[in-house]
Formats: structure tokens, C-alpha cells, sequence
């Protein structure tokens, strides 16, 4: 079996040598966190499709809100596609949960 595109979430700055090298057939775009050596998205894209990174979507990271997503526009010879992967943590949600469950 085959993929054209693989998506990962959790992928880690530790990771990134790994990542890159692995699939020989394919290119490894990545966003990493920029607070912390965990987290991380990363795309695979085989090496016959034509791919750019489309930074006019990408989702700004807070305080408030950790953000990691990357953003490609992949086209085959008749179609194009939007493939984007995002993982967030909503800071002030976390927090708050935190105090309840010890409030409990």
C-alpha cells in the first residue's frame, strides 16, 4: 500500500533528523512548537505531486493558545487539494479545568 500524503501530529523536536530522513520518495514539511521540544505537525508528500506551504492560512500561536498547523496546496496533473494539519492547546480552558478538578 501506498500513500500520496501522510499527516502526523506529535512529532517532537527530538524527532525532526528522524522525520526528515525516512520516506526517501517523499518530503516532510513541518511546524514546530515554539515554546517546547514536544509537539509539533508534520506532512508527508510524495515526491510526484507539486506542493507549497500556504503561510496566508496558517493559525497564529498565543499565550492563550499554543498552535502548531502547517497548511500545502497539493496538485496532481488535473486537481488541487488544501491538506493542513493543526493541533492547539487552549491555555486558559487548561488552567481553568485544573483548578475545577482540584476544587472537586
Amino acid at each position: 500500500m501506498s500513500f500520496d500524503i501522510i499527516v502526523l501530529s506529535e512529532i517532537w523536536t527530538y524527532n525532526i533528523d528522524h522525520y526528515c530522513n525516512l520516506f526517501a520518495d517523499y518530503n516532510f514539511c513541518y511546524d514546530l512548537c515554539q515554546t517546547s521540544c514536544v509537539g509539533g505537525v508534520g506532512i508527508y508528500v510524495k515526491n510526484r505531486l507539486v506542493h507549497k506551504q500556504l503561510d496566508a492560512l496558517k493559525i497564529c500561536s498565543t499565550d492563550e493558545c499554543k498552535v502548531e498547523n502547517l497548511w500545502l496546496e497539493v496538485s496532481t496533473a488535473h486537481q488541487k487539494f488544501i491538506v493542513g494539519v493543526f493541533i492547539g492547546i487552549l491555555v486558559s480552558v487548561w488552567i481553568n479545568l485544573q483548578v475545577y478538578l482540584k476544587a472537586c
